[in-house]
């Protein structure tokens, strides 16, 4: 039976050990159409703007579902607003 910590085996179990502390995800991730929302159109703005955006067939934002509920990362939608920026600018 080994005497290291849960948390440690469970660390090199998966493979993370050797990289460093964990990042904290919950920093980055916006939950839910209304939070995705308030991000991207400031304070107050309706989700139904977002369940739009995730109609569109071309240039949908970089949202996933886990369950019935919508997520994104901060980062992610602003690498896909700089994305769409570059794109109407003509720049390659």
């Amino acid at each position: 039976m080994s005497t290291e910590p849960p948390a440690k085996l469970a660390d090199d179990r998966m493979g993370t050990a050797e990289r460093g502390p964990p990042t904290v995800l919950s920093a980055d991730l916006l939950v839910g159409a209304q939070a995705i929302a308030e991000f991207m159109y400031g304070p107050g703005a309706n989700r139904r703007r977002v369940y739009a955006l995730m109609e569109k067939k071309t240039n949908r934002p970089p949202i996933f579902c886990v369950g019935a509920t919508m997520h994104a990362r901060r980062s992610s939608i602003v690498a896909w607003c700089e994305e769409l920026e570059r794109r109407a600018s003509g720049q390659p």
